[in-house]
């Protein structure tokens, strides 16, 4: 678990929600030897992406394939609570890219719902506090010429800490 401070307040809030996805959701589309792939990156990757993952053939976790999870980073915005006591109001986007619908929409649920439950373990101690899914969207759109279901949903919490005189 992190330590969050003023100054460094965005990366480890991002690192955070990192965490929480990435240890408590479950690869959809995990490699075939079991070990760990990466699936959840801070922007869309730029490496080349296995579109035929869901077929028959091997898979494994040097390789990027659907679906994925993009985190982008928070935005905060700092205001004075009282003389002592000043908090962040912080906007996350996570997006689920999917080649099926119904995958990417039962994803941002799954992960919402981590979210959720592990937010009095995970968040609260960290002083970040009232956690709401504030929007959610699903779009279509093409990466070369694969079709891809987009599942965004827009995250909103503050983080509070105590001001030094």
């Amino acid at each position: 678990m992190v330590t969050i401070t003023k100054a460094t307040a965005a990366d480890n809030i991002f690192e955070t929600f990192y965490d929480l996805v990435f240890n408590n959701v479950t690869d959809p589309n995990p490699p075939d030897d079991g070990s760990a792939r990466k699936w959840v990156f801070s922007s869309f990757p730029q490496s080349a992406i296995d579109v035929d993952s869901d077929d028959n053939e091997t898979r494994s976790s040097s390789e990027i394939h659907y679906p994925l999870v993009e985190i982008d980073a928070p935005e905060l915005v700092w205001e004075t609570a009282t003389i002592g006591r000043n908090w962040a109001n912080i906007t996350l986007n996570l997006y689920v890219y999917s080649t099926k619908r119904s995958q990417s929409v039962q994803l941002m649920d799954t992960i919402v719902e981590a979210v959720e439950t592990r937010r009095t373990t995970d968040l609260l101690p960290l002083n970040v506090t009232m956690f709401n899914v504030d929007r959610q969207s699903s779009d279509v759109q093409f990466h070369g010429e694969v079709k891809l279901h987009r599942r965004t949903s827009e995250i909103s919490c503050r983080f509070e800490f105590k001001r030094t005189l």
